[in-house]
């Protein structure tokens, strides 16, 4: 999923609008495109009007980690976060993510 910027994108939208009814005020309403660009202008308009009206999430920033792994007699022991560094002795599986801080796990393990 990408996030965006409605703020950004309402900005964009509007400078469109803006260009299309300035473009359209110059315009003779003769012209064979009047038709088309005025249309065009209540779709841009319309597209404004909906990205004001979104629903928006609360996005939280992504967290990128690493497990430091602890080994004895060559098996698994302890896996540490090192963004948080929780810690889990002897873990059954090992995870994409920090239970503690949700951190994503990527990367070399350590």
């Amino acid at each position: 999923m990408d996030l965006v910027s409605r703020e950004s994108l309402y900005k964009y939208v509007a400078s469109l609008e803006e260009t299309y009814r300035n473009e359209l005020l110059e315009m003779p309403a003769e012209h064979p495109c009047f038709t088309a660009q005025n249309k065009l202008l209540n779709t841009v308009s319309m597209i404004k009007f909906t990205i004001a009206d979104a629903s928006t999430i609360k996005a939280k920033p992504v967290r990128f980690g690493q497990w430091i792994k602890q080994y004895v007699d060559d098996e698994l022991y302890s896996l540490t976060c090192l963004e948080c560094n929780f810690h889990i002795k002897k873990p059954q599986f090992i995870g994409n993510y920090c239970p503690n801080c949700g951190a994503e796990m990527r990367g070399e393990e350590l």
